[in-house]
């Protein structure tokens, strides 16, 4: 007789067969969204996924983009990094904008230009003259106002380099001596190449940055027999505390390229798209290089990130906090970084306030000058960067035979994102609430007004908890109390113009062992003849 057993058992198989298609499916999804994830991570140029939101009809697709939504939502790398670049090239633009004469008539024809930024600097001199002078004692027509400086102000050189970055997928395998249905979630490593990044830029120490000009007007001197008198003045100065990056050369500041040594601890998966074979690394600690066992690759420094991406442990979720935090710790500078970049910070500052309350540093950089655009729109620039980060790897290991098709669809699919991007920028509707001129920075240091701490245990070694350990740029105050606190910023000091005409200056040091290329440069046989006479 049948037993009263066979249909629950049979029942419970029907429902374990389902349980196993769920588990094989969910193996496989979870593993695509790691990889996808990744991508967005990286290359993602639609902040709020509005873009991807309106073509996706499948019911699946959606719901997995509540998740990209949740863990990738803002700019991935490479897009904000193009941002950032084109902002740098832009500013560089403005401190190397020719050197002009100027009058009062001139000064109100380049304030009404397009990009009156790009004026700035001789705009901004003249009128600090014309008011201090008065156009009671000077007149107004004669005051005149000449740069003489090198047109080469500053040359920044980019920091790239390529890189793999890795996800995790499954693939569903049978284990040993398992019966036929049986199969396991095997995790395979899935490499995903960044061609190319810039990712810091370094100041030409050969390139003197500095301002030289001389002025001249009528006086109008009470009870002159002479009438009125023409006086000059000539000076000159340049900043000091500022910096901008390592040197390219000292074997620093670059990433270890160590292929077999990469090779031994990341076996190599099939490629989404082609595997550079480097790991990226870089140096952590004070006096500290990227080679095998420094920066990134000791115990250390991956313990206290592995603690920054941890929630906490005994089996707490993780949240959209968990990974702002985690971002927050990972934008952090080191300590290799404290005495080579000007890091704004407010911890604590009692000169400057940097951040406001909601931790956001905005100020002024725009994307690309209209004035400088290169006989095409702010559109084509945009397309020309990202065409110029994008460009296909040289063939590499366990690359994809369609490996061009991938990056031209990726190319493709960027520059439009980009450019919907940019026109809301336009309207002030970027990240953070960026624009298109103005750029804003999360606050590197502070997590709601309080100093971030990897992984709530501060290490020395690799926190720039202290004020003093990333405000040293200008820290020669008389006051112990300030000077303590420390400083960061620049100053300016007066330049001897006998310096500017030999292009060296030993007793301050300056370019590249005290010397520079961009020497005086005045276009005018007047300027060239009293020069020779300035004798400080």
């Amino acid at each position: 007789p049948p037993n009263v057993l066979d249909t629950v058992n049979s029942t419970l198989n029907v429902q374990l067969q389902k349980i196993e298609a769920i588990r094989s499916r969910n193996c496989e999804d979870i593993g695509h969204l790691n990889t996808n994830l990744l991508i967005f991570w990286l290359y993602n140029a639609d902040p709020a996924f509005d873009n991807l939101a309106a073509i996706l009809t499948d019911q699946a697709q959606q719901d997995a983009l509540k998740t990209y939504r949740g863990l990738a939502y803002g700019l991935g790398l490479i897009p904000r990094e193009t941002l950032l670049r084109l902002r740098i090239k832009t500013l560089e633009a403005y401190v190397n904008s020719p050197p002009l004469t100027v009058s009062k008539e001139k000064v109100e024809t380049l304030k009404a230009k397009t990009d009156s930024s790009y004026y700035e600097r001789p705009v901004q001199a003249f009128l600090s003259a014309y008011y201090t002078l008065g156009n009671h004692t000077f007149s107004d027509d004669s005051i005149e106002l000449t740069e003489l400086q090198n047109p080469l102000q500053i040359r920044l050189n980019d920091i790239k380099t390529g890189f793999d970055t890795y996800s995790i997928e499954f693939k569903l395998n049978p284990p040993a001596g398992a019966i036929a249905n049986e199969k396991d979630c095997d995790p395979s490593l899935i490499p995903v190449t960044v061609p190319t990044i810039t990712f810091g830029v370094q100041k030409d120490s050969t390139v003197l940055t500095y301002y030289a000009l001389r002025l001249k007007a009528k006086a109008k001197v009470l009870f002159s027999p002479f009438g009125e008198i023409s006086l000059k003045a000539y000076a000159a100065a340049r900043p000091f505390g500022s910096r901008i990056g390592p040197s390219l050369g000292d074997g620093k500041g670059t990433f270890a390229q160590e292929s077999t040594v990469n090779q031994k601890f990341l076996p190599q998966g099939q490629g989404i798209l082609t595997t550079a074979n480097l790991i990226p690394n870089l140096p952590i600690q004070p006096n500290e290089a990227s080679a095998r066992g420094m920066g990134w690759d000791n115990n250390v420094t991956l313990n206290s990130m592995y603690m920054a991406l941890s929630p906490g442990g005994n089996g707490k979720m993780i949240t959209q906090a968990d990974v702002e935090a985690a971002y927050q710790a990972a934008m952090a500078p080191n300590p290799y970084e404290g005495n080579r970049y000007n890091i704004p910070t407010d911890l604590p500052d009692p000169f400057v306030q940097y951040f406001d309350s909601s931790n956001i540093f905005a100020f002024w950089a725009p994307l690309v000058s209209p004035e400088l655009a290169a006989g095409g729109s702010v559109e084509d620039e945009l397309e020309n960067a990202i065409k110029a980060t994008l460009t296909v790897p040289p063939p590499g290991p366990n690359q994809p035979t369609n490996q061009k098709d991938l990056f031209d669809k990726l190319q493709s699919g960027m520059i439009s994102a980009f450019k919907s991007y940019a026109t809301d920028m336009r309207a002030g509707k970027g990240e953070d609430g960026e624009s298109f001129n103005v750029v804003r920075l999360r606050n590197p240091l502070t997590s709601n007004g309080q100093p971030v701490v990897l992984g709530g245990n501060p290490s020395p070694l690799i926190d720039l908890t202290k004020p003093q350990s990333s405000k040293t740029s200008w820290n020669g105050v008389l006051n112990p109390e300030y000077r303590k606190k420390g400083r960061t910023g620049y100053s300016v000091k007066i330049v001897s113009f006998d310096s500017l005409t030999k292009n060296k200056d030993s007793a301050t040091g300056g370019g590249g062992g005290g010397t520079w290329s961009n020497g005086l440069a005045p276009n005018d046989d007047e300027s060239k003849a009293e020069i020779d006479l300035i004798k400080h």
